[in-house]
């Protein structure tokens, strides 16, 4: 009787486990980070306010770094020509982090919206202070969507009496309202159709482990068509009637393909040339920063790399699917030719797979869909 007692206190502790560890894998959790100008006697307090209505969300982590999306706030008293203090006026933008130099940007008109409320004539009363408010904030974002490439997900302007605690309340329900809940949104289907994904058998099963191929080996492979031969490889298109899905995960963006079973990054390393062993410690790297919260990305085999050319040239005159956001030139594999010292590569400009030196090309990292 207790070996059988034991036996299912065992079984129902392993579905307690599996259940929590599936609800921690598919909840979502966003990174929001503060940046508060305006008056420093009530910044402090702001940030509180702000701080402790997102965390009361249950899926917002507020953080100093790494964010998804940063609330850029000022927050100013009201004060008219007998020096009353009549309430607050909160600006909050929402944004998207996608490029530093947007951010900074976006920093610097915030700034501009902090000077031009704190040189307003203090004659004014209260009714034309706050029309002069409302102006400010109104002219000053109309600029912003066009600077950098961030993205401006959402503004607005609160005007309320002496209670800043409420002001904060209001503005994070409409965070959540404005910004979360379309968030929550595609995660769920995102998530929904990657797990829709990883329970489909690919119709197309590529070689997924790196090995030394010879130029004939490459040239014989199969789901390819060859334009012509060279004495390095040869110029081609893949054959496979590719099934491509975007998805943003977590704010990483990928492309999913059900013929093949793969998860491409979108975008790869267009940043700068890399050798093959800086490639290497590339992923590395994003696997450690879990790109789409997964870690076990890695530089595809010459079968994957060659599965992406197209007959024709699609994206920015590259052979490859336009539902790559400016894909890289020239990728490496992970597969070395029979001398060492040669890799193979992929080329979108021409349609080219080569063995070449340990030059200096780009990454286009995959991970099979389990």
């Amino acid at each position: 009787m207790n070996y059988i007692r034991i036996i299912t206190y065992t079984a129902i502790i392993l579905l307690l486990c599996t259940y929590v560890s599936f609800a921690q894998e598919t909840k979502s959790d966003f990174k929001v980070k503060l940046f508060i100008l305006g008056d420093k006697d009530i910044k402090q307090d702001t940030e509180s306010y702000l701080g402790r209505e997102l965390r009361s969300l249950g899926d917002v982590t507020v953080v100093g770094s790494g964010e998804d999306c940063l609330l850029w706030c000022n927050i100013n008293k009201v004060i008219t020509v007998s020096g009353k203090l009549t309430g607050f006026a909160f600006s909050v933008v929402y944004c998207e982090r996608q490029d530093v130099e947007g951010l900074y940007a976006v920093r610097d008109k915030m700034f501009d919206i902090v000077t031009k409320i704190s040189n307003l004539p203090k004659t004014k009363q209260q009714q034309e202070l706050l029309e002069s408010y409302q102006f400010i904030f109104a002219d000053t974002l109309l600029s912003l969507p066009t600077i950098g490439k961030y993205s401006m997900q959402y503004s607005s302007l609160y005007i309320g009496p002496n209670d800043l605690r409420t002001l904060c309340e209001t503005a994070i329900t409409d965070f959540d309202n404005n910004y979360l809940k379309k968030k929550r949104d595609e995660f769920n289907n995102n998530n929904s159709e990657t797990s829709r994904l990883d329970s489909t058998a690919p119709s197309v099963k590529l070689r997924s482990s790196y090995r030394d191929t010879s130029i004939s080996q490459v040239q014989s492979m199969s789901n390819k068509s060859i334009r012509k031969q060279s004495d390095y490889g040869f110029y081609g298109y893949s054959t496979i009637p590719h099934k491509y899905t975007k998805a943003s995960i977590g704010g990483d963006e990928v492309v999913m393909d059900s013929a093949t079973g793969l998860m491409w990054h979108r975008a790869g390393s267009d940043s700068y040339y890399q050798t093959w062993d800086e490639a290497m410690q590339w992923v590395i790297d994003l696997n450690l920063q879990k790109y789409a919260g997964y870690d076990d990305w890695r530089i595809p085999t010459v079968e994957e790399a060659t599965s992406l050319l197209e007959s024709s040239k699609k994206n920015v005159l590259l052979f490859i699917d336009s539902i790559f956001y400016n894909p890289p030139e020239y990728v490496w594999t992970g597969d070395k030719g029979k001398d060492s010292e040669l890799v193979w590569s992929v080329s979108f400009t021409d349609g080219g797979v080569r063995c070449v030196y340990h030059g200096g090309l780009y990454v286009l990292p995959v991970r099979s869909l389990k």
